[in-house]
């Protein structure tokens, strides 16, 4: 599946952080967003609302907000994809060592 580089990024940020559905740790969508200049906020929610559509994250309604994570199985399809971008290569290089 190609994934555009805005989705690319919202799930590295996820995968990062280790918000994984199964282990019941979520990130808010104002946490997903930190650093993410104005002009680029409405793109990254679109991504983040696809991302949903698409299967990759999950949402769940945690305190009035909604949180996002990555399904476990979908982040065996998601690694490859990423490790073959070179600005997040080196991450996963490192983590599997």
């Amino acid at each position: 599946m190609i994934l555009k580089d805005v989705e690319r990024r919202i799930l590295f940020r996820i995968i990062r952080h280790g918000r994984i559905c199964e282990s019941g740790r979520h990130i808010s969508l104002e946490d997903l967003l930190k650093g993410v200049r104005s002009h680029q906020i409405g793109e990254y929610k679109d991504a983040v609302e696809d991302l949903c559509q698409k299967g990759y994250l999950g949402k769940m309604k945690k305190q009035d907000r909604i949180d996002y994570c990555i399904y476990k199985d979908m982040m065996e399809e998601v690694i490859p994809i990423l490790q073959e971008d070179e600005k997040y290569a080196r991450f996963f290089a490192v983590k599997i060592l």
